[in-house]
């Protein structure tokens, strides 16, 4: 989860994510998990969703564990 954490403060830092996203977390879950709570703008939503799609598209091609994501608003997912 660390890592997870360092690459969204990169990804703010390097511009990749609006300076306006918020990181909260990471929180203690059960079974082991951890949660992180990444916040911003509705009119940043969809730079945050361009970051986190290609997050998901980055582990999976490299066949690591996918994170469970969970969007709000909906109508800002594809």
């Amino acid at each position: 989860m660390g890592s997870i954490l360092k690459g969204l403060e990169a990804a703010v830092d390097q511009g990749r994510l609006p300076v306006s996203t918020k990181i909260l977390g990471p929180l203690l879950i059960a079974n082991g998990n951890s949660r992180i709570i990444l916040t911003t703008p509705v009119e940043h939503g969809e730079e945050l969703i361009r970051l986190i799609h290609e997050f998901q598209r980055k582990r999976s091609a490299s066949r690591k564990l996918l994170s469970n994501l969970r969007i709000d608003p909906y109508s800002l997912t594809r």
